[in-house]
C-alpha cells in the first residue's frame, strides 16, 4: 500500500486506500502496535487525523495512550487548540467499543460493538489491515462525523453544503478542479483555504497537469534535497512559472528558414 499512484494520477488519498502518511505512521509506530487491539487503535487514530483533528504531533502516536480505560487519545480541531475531544477504544474481550467525547459541549458517542478480527489479520507474528473501507465507514458514521459536526457548530463553522462536507470527501471532488477554480474556491472561507491548500490535492493536481515524468523528478529532487515535507502547492507554482518561461523565451526566438530560397534569402541579405 506504499504511496499508489498511476499514470492517471489516482493517487491514494484516504487511509482506506493506503495513503502515503498513514503507511509512515505505521512503520513509526511498529514497535508500539504489539498486538491486535494496538493496531486497531492506530487504524481509529487515523481516521481522526482524515477527518481534521489534530495532535501536537501527527507524524507520531500521540504519548501515554494505554491507560486503564484502554487507549485513549486526545484532539484539537484548527484553529482552536484546545484538545477537548477524547477517542476512547475499549478491549470487551473478542469485542471492541469505541467512544468519542466532544468534552466542551458534553457530547458523546459510540460504537456499537466491533470484532477486530473482522479488520485484522496475523500471521506469523505480523497484522495486517483488512476491510478498512468498510471500518472506516463504521468508525466516521458512528463516532468521527458526529464528533465534527459537534466541534465545527461549537466553533461557528458550518456543517450543511459545501462548508459541511468532511475533509476527507473535499479531498476527493476537489482534486478534479482547474487550478483557477481551486484558487477562487480557496478564497472563499478560511475552512475552504485549509482544504484547497492540501498537498495531497495538489500532488494529484501536478501529476495530471504536468504528467507522471515531471511528477517523479520533482519527488526525487525532493529526497535529495532531504526535505521530509512534500510542499505540492509550491512545487506546482515553481514548475508553472519555469514552463511560461521556456513558453516565453521559444517565442522570441525567430522561426528557422523553412525552404532553400528562403535560406538563401537569409543568408545573403544586406544589412
Amino acid at each position: 500500500m506504499e504511496g499508489k499512484v498511476d499514470l492517471d494520477g489516482n493517487e491514494a488519498v484516504l487511509v482506506e486506500e493506503g495513503v502515503k502518511w498513514f503507511e509512515n505512521l505505521c512503520k513509526d509506530a511498529a514497535e508500539a502496535s504489539q498486538n491486535q487491539m494496538d493496531k486497531f487503535a492506530l487504524v481509529t487514530h487515523a481516521f481522526m487525523l482524515e477527518l481534521g483533528f489534530s495532535v501536537e504531533n501527527p507524524k507520531a502516536l500521540p504519548e501515554n495512550r494505554k491507560t486503564t480505560a484502554g487507549h485513549t487519545s486526545r484532539y484539537f480541531y484548527p484553529p482552536s487548540s484546545d484538545f477537548d475531544v477524547i477517542l476512547t477504544v475499549t478491549s470487551l474481550g473478542p469485542m471492541v467499543k469505541i467512544h468519542g467525547t466532544h468534552t466542551t459541549s458534553k457530547s458523546t458517542f459510540s460504537t456499537s460493538k466491533l470484532k477486530p478480527s473482522e479488520f485484522i489479520t496475523e500471521k506469523e507474528g505480523i497484522f495486517e489491515y483488512k476491510n478498512l473501507r468498510r471500518m472506516a465507514r463504521v468508525f466516521k458514521n458512528e463516532i468521527g462525523v458526529p464528533l465534527l459536526n459537534s466541534v465545527r457548530t461549537h466553533l461557528g463553522f458550518a456543517t450543511t453544503g459545501l462548508l459541511g462536507v468532511p475533509p476527507e470527501i473535499s479531498l476527493k471532488i476537489f482534486k478534479y478542479l482547474d487550478v483557477q477554480s481551486l484558487l477562487r474556491l480557496g478564497g472563499v472561507s478560511k475552512q475552504l483555504s485549509w482544504v484547497c491548500k492540501e498537498k495531497n490535492i495538489w500532488r494529484q493536481i501536478f501529476l495530471r497537469d504536468f504528467g507522471s515524468r515531471s511528477f517523479a523528478i520533482s519527488r526525487f529532487t525532493n529526497t535529495l534535497n532531504n526535505s521530509e515535507e512534500e510542499d505540492w502547492l509550491s512545487l506546482y507554482k515553481e514548475h508553472y512559472l519555469n514552463k511560461k518561461e521556456q513558453e516565453s523565451s521559444r517565442s522570441r526566438i525567430p522561426p528557422a528558414p523553412s525552404s532553400p530560397s528562403q535560406i538563401l534569402r537569409t543568408t545573403l541579405r544586406t544589412p
